[in-house]
């Protein structure tokens, strides 16, 4: 039977260095087939076929996303001076007046 924490656990995908990225181009530049390069670097076909699709090493950058109430801001403020502070009641009226689907 398998423990729930060993589900939970997500596996863990190395960030591949510039050097590597550069042996993966250069096997390429070879003639070496994608599985051939992925078996000799001990790693999968995909990053091997990313890395050699955009022909570079690139660092990790995550995308930047916008709050979803980022428009309500000023509204939240005052509806929150309004109630004292009470989010709850604020959030009610957020519900109320801008129908927006709340759940946990």
């Amino acid at each position: 039977m398998i423990q729930a924490s060993v589900l939970n656990e997500a596996p863990r995908v190395r960030m591949r260095t510039a050097n590597e990225v550069a042996a993966m181009l250069a096997l390429k530049a070879r003639g070496w087939g994608v599985k051939q390069i992925a078996r000799e670097l001990g790693t999968c076909p995909k990053p091997v076929r990313r890395y050699v699709r955009t022909g570079s090493w690139a660092g990790y950058s995550r995308t930047q996303r916008r709050p979803s109430l980022a428009d309500l801001a000023g509204w939240q403020e005052e509806r929150l001076v309004r109630h004292g502070g009470n989010d709850d009641v604020v959030l009610q009226k957020l519900v109320a007046e801008h129908r927006l689907v709340v759940g946990p």
